[in-house]
């Protein structure tokens, strides 16, 4: 899907910062596309970046039951 969401349009949606995200796209985690003075990013990757932090917060949850939350 190529439909362009501006970083402001995610950032709200999604309750993140813009600065989050643009640390994200600058790391290589979240592509994106410049466009003029911002970035905007592709229904396609906004959707992969979305699984990729769901299931590391599954995971991290996942591992902080097994540990104990003081370990």
């Amino acid at each position: 899907d190529l439909r362009l969401y501006p970083l402001a349009v995610i950032s709200k949606h999604y309750n993140v910062s813009v600065r989050t995200l643009l640390r994200k796209i600058k790391s290589g985690e979240l592509r994106a596309v410049r466009m003029g003075k911002g970035y905007s990013v592709t229904a396609t990757d906004l959707k992969a970046w979305l699984e990729v932090v769901r299931f590391h917060r599954v995971d991290s949850i996942f591992a902080q039951q097994i540990r104990g939350p003081l370990e």
